[in-house]
């Protein structure tokens, strides 16, 4: 202390910081208890976050890739909330669900494809021995009867005989041809079903040629007294309608089922055939004498199914004369009126 410029004395002040001390720690101690507890609560609010989140998210990944492992497509994800969790997982299950109606038609498709694979397969080696078996008797047969005929001198049958042995081994190549599993089933219906019509017309021309000249040897063969060559005749004629009621069956596997509609149209068709050749057979029966210079013309083009026609109409008393087409048909008549 002065007073003037004298130095009275000297004061000091002393202060006890032992209570700033304790306050400051005792602050201290309470800024980390609020920051241990506020830790403590994110850690329990994280926690229960993840599982109403992350859980569901990490077990639905942990079955898609089950699902994927396994292909088991029966398997489900369980829903805990009506929240955006809750669509996630009704809209992984729908696809679960799609998924596996998807497998369950494309496994019964498989087997009903199967199924008919089996069934064809079944229907070809039958077809294929039902065809065959009458068609080695025509080939055999004719082949003996021009040999016995060559032999015996009998030349006018050869031709007749050599025809049906001819339409015998085309009819064959045929067959070989026409019973090959990839060639039938393979298409639209629409092309399906025209083929099955070409095929039933490729095979039907050489078995009526089959058919036609055994007829017209036969009648020769009876009208000569020649009962052994008769026999084997209506041997290879019998073959020949054999053959003709298996051709009709081949039409059914390619064509398949029908409809109700279709069905009752063919069915309507099938009763006018029957009733149109009723009728033509009630005329054949009667008697009747051909027409004084009858002239017949036959429009056809197939040439064998032409000469078989002009010599069964030269049998009845008729003048035939031919044509290959329509216009060569026009032809004919213009020429010869």
């Amino acid at each position: 202390m002065r007073r003037d410029k004298e130095v009275l004395g000297t004061v000091y002040i002393r202060e006890d910081t032992e209570e700033l001390r304790s306050r400051t720690a005792t602050n201290t101690e309470a800024a980390a208890i609020v920051v241990l507890g506020s830790l403590l609560v994110a850690l329990v609010l994280s926690s229960r976050l993840q599982k109403l989140i992350s859980a569901p998210i990490l077990r639905l990944a942990d079955l898609e890739s089950r699902v994927s492992r396994e292909k088991d497509f029966s398997l489900r994800a369980t829903k805990d909330s009506d929240d955006e969790l809750g669509v996630l997982i009704d809209g992984f299950n729908d696809m679960l669900v799609q998924i596996q109606e998807r497998d369950a038609e494309l496994t019964v498709a498989k087997e009903a494809a199967e199924q008919a694979n089996r069934t064809k397969s079944a229907f070809l080696a039958n077809m294929s021995h039902e065809l065959r078996t009458p068609l080695n008797a025509i080939i055999g047969y004719s082949e003996m009867l021009q040999e016995e005929a060559e032999d015996s001198g009998n030349t006018d049958a050869v031709p007749d005989l050599r025809k049906i042995h001819g339409a015998g081994k085309h009819l064959l190549a045929l067959i070989n041809e026409i019973l090959d599993p990839a060639r039938l089933g393979v298409g639209t219906a629409d092309e399906v079903e025209a083929a099955s019509a070409r095929i039933r017309h490729d095979l039907r021309t050489p078995v009526n040629a089959i058919l036609g000249y055994s007829e017209m040897l036969i009648e020769d063969a009876t009208s000569s007294g020649q009962d052994g060559s008769t026999d084997d005749l209506k041997r290879i004629h019998g073959a020949g309608q054999k053959l003709l009621s298996v051709i009709d069956d081949l039409g059914r596997l390619s064509t398949g089922a029908r409809s109700g509609a279709a069905e009752e149209r063919d069915a309507r068709v099938s009763t006018m055939i029957e009733q149109a050749v009723s009728s033509l057979r009630t005329r054949d029966e009667q008697d009747h004498k051909p027409a004084e210079g009858g002239r017949i013309l036959v429009v056809d083009d197939n040439e064998i199914n032409r000469d078989m026609l002009s010599r069964r109409l030269v049998r009845q008393g008729y003048t035939p004369f031919t044509a290959q087409n329509g216009r060569e048909a026009l032809e004919r008549l213009r020429a010869e009126p």
